[in-house]
């Protein structure tokens, strides 16, 4: 099967349609396999690659210290989470745009300016080495972070010219985030 380019991503919807984001159009709902939080989307590509995507709404951190602090505290948490033995920053992406609150009606979509990304390694005992993608939108009026994940396990996708690939989806996708109800974001 060929692979997408970053012109095939197509707007998916997130959350009940609350939000769409640009992805490629042959990921598999990981939701439909095994539970997956309310807080996560999860998605699997089809092929045997190992790759994965997920999206998650978190707990706005770093407030008043910048993209980088940000960045890095959500890869290093994920690296707690997932249990890696270690873990390495490769490179940075900033922005110099930051998100504020609009003017825009709970309802009315609302495309966010480009996001920030980091991409680094993960090394884990019985998986070994997983390259990953982080994208962050930071959304402080609304106190919560939105966090896009691109795994890439080397073990099963170890040919460079997958990792390019997810490059540029990541690229692609950065760009694509739209919220169309920001009731997604009201604390309860």
């Amino acid at each position: 099967m060929k692979e997408p380019t970053p012109n095939d991503l197509e707007a998916r919807p997130l959350f009940d349609g609350a939000l769409t984001l640009l992805l490629p159009p042959n990921l598999k709902d990981a939701s439909d396999i095994r539970p997956v939080p309310d807080t996560q989307e999860l998605f699997v590509f089809p092929d045997e690659s190992g790759r994965s995507i997920l999206f998650e709404i978190l707990e706005h951190v770093c407030a008043g210290e910048g993209e980088e602090a940000a960045l890095r505290f959500h890869f290093s948490a994920q690296a707690s989470d997932s249990d890696s033995t270690s873990s390495t920053v490769h490179s940075l992406s900033l922005t110099s745009s930051i998100p504020t609150a609009s003017s825009t009606t709970a309802s009315s979509p609302h495309p966010l300016p480009p996001a920030p990304l980091l991409e680094g390694t993960f090394e884990h005992p019985r998986k070994g080495l997983t390259d990953a993608i982080l994208v962050l939108w930071r959304l402080p009026q609304h106190q919560v972070d939105c966090v896009l994940w691109f795994f890439c396990p080397r073990s099963q996708s170890p040919e460079e010219g997958s990792m390019q690939v997810v490059r540029a989806w990541a690229e692609r996708a950065r760009t694509g985030l739209v919220v169309r109800d920001r009731g997604l974001f009201v604390h309860s």
